[in-house]
């Protein structure tokens, strides 16, 4: 459900969209529309939009959808760390087998947290040198 929402925001020329429209045009409750909004938006892939005088819920795309996965996921990265390291300190140190499988599940996701940021940055800087391109056309 949240990527045929994030594909019919991505699609639309609306400023904003309201999750009523949404329900409408993709012919589904308002209650599904309403969990893929929130996992769309805590993942920063849309974001609601306030209306003035309207009690309703809008929402449009973000205008570089990958590169949210992108940050969505680094975060996820550092959740995964945290977590393998409290429970690292949890366990006593005679515990060698987990602590070398939580060890390696610290190392994994520090790892992907830095190849993340590199391809971060790779990815502004295409979108720069792109866009610069485009600009002198």
């Amino acid at each position: 459900m949240a990527g045929r929402v994030l594909a019919f925001l991505m699609l639309s020329t609306a400023s904003q969209v309201s999750s009523g429209d949404i329900a409408r045009a993709l012919r589904v409750s308002a209650g599904s529309v309403s969990t893929a909004t929130r996992e769309l938006a805590e993942a920063g892939c849309i974001r609601q939009i306030a209306v003035p005088g309207s009690r309703g819920h809008y929402f449009r795309s973000a205008d570089d959808v990958c590169g949210a996965f992108l940050v969505a996921e680094q975060r996820r990265h550092h959740v995964n760390v945290a977590f393998a390291e409290e429970l690292m300190g949890i366990l006593d140190p005679d515990e060698t087998k987990p602590l070398k499988r939580l060890a390696n599940m610290r190392d994994y996701h520090a790892f992907l947290d830095r190849s993340h940021l590199r391809l971060r940055h790779e990815w502004e800087e295409l979108k720069r040198r792109r866009d610069a391109a485009r600009h002198h056309e």
